[in-house]
């Protein structure tokens, strides 16, 4: 756990750096956050923005599950800064999203491991 920790907080570190948004993460915070002024959207930024406003945490446990950089990336408080963990709660949600992780990751492979044998 404590290696994965690790190994996302450089990719994290080397997002932040080069400032570029390789997923697309920041144009769909920027996205969401001007559907709040704008009142438009095209139909996925609207159902992401209505996800993520109505069922936060069961987002959050999805994203987390799949990638714990993502999760931080994306539940971060504004959009390109490109700020790292700028407070406690990023750091939260940073370790928060690794542990949920490693622990999903754990049961399927303990899962699959007594399932062979």
């Amino acid at each position: 756990m404590f290696t994965a920790g690790i190994f996302f907080f450089i990719i994290m570190l080397a997002y932040d750096y080069l400032k570029i948004d390789w997923l697309l993460l920041e144009s769909l915070k920027e996205s969401q956050e001007n559907f709040v002024y704008k009142r438009r959207q095209n139909y996925i930024t609207k159902k992401i923005t209505f996800l993520k406003k109505n069922y936060k945490r069961l987002s959050f446990i999805i994203l987390a599950c799949w990638d714990p950089f993502i999760t931080t990336i994306y539940f971060r408080d504004g959009y390109n800064k490109w700020n790292k963990i700028p407070n406690l709660k990023t750091f939260g949600i940073f370790a928060l999203s690794i542990l949920l992780s490693n622990l999903v990751w754990a049961i399927l492979v303990l899962g699959i491991a007594v399932v062979v044998s």
